[in-house]
């Protein structure tokens, strides 16, 4: 796992999968989740965008449909397939 340390991330597009982020802050970022591993510690998030796919798009459609995740929980948005 990549682990992203002391930084402060802006203005870009980031896959979180497969990354350790400590002590960052992540501003103005779209930020895509696939469901593979990430952990994050004393990271701070400031007026991020969450794009899921795959398993993670998935997972948050099964919570959905059993009513424990409904549309205004957070702001999602899907990418029918991973971008390249």
């Amino acid at each position: 796992m990549e682990v992203i340390r002391d930084q402060v991330i802006q203005d870009i597009q980031l896959s979180l999968d497969e990354k350790s982020f400590v002590n960052c802050v992540l501003e103005r970022c779209i930020l895509e989740y696939s469901g593979g591993n990430v952990s994050f510690d004393q990271t701070i998030f400031r007026g991020c965008k969450y794009v899921l796919f795959g398993r993670a798009r998935a997972t948050v459609h099964f919570l959905q449909a059993v009513g424990m995740v409904t549309g205004e929980a957070a702001l999602w948005a899907e990418f029918p397939e991973a971008p390249n």
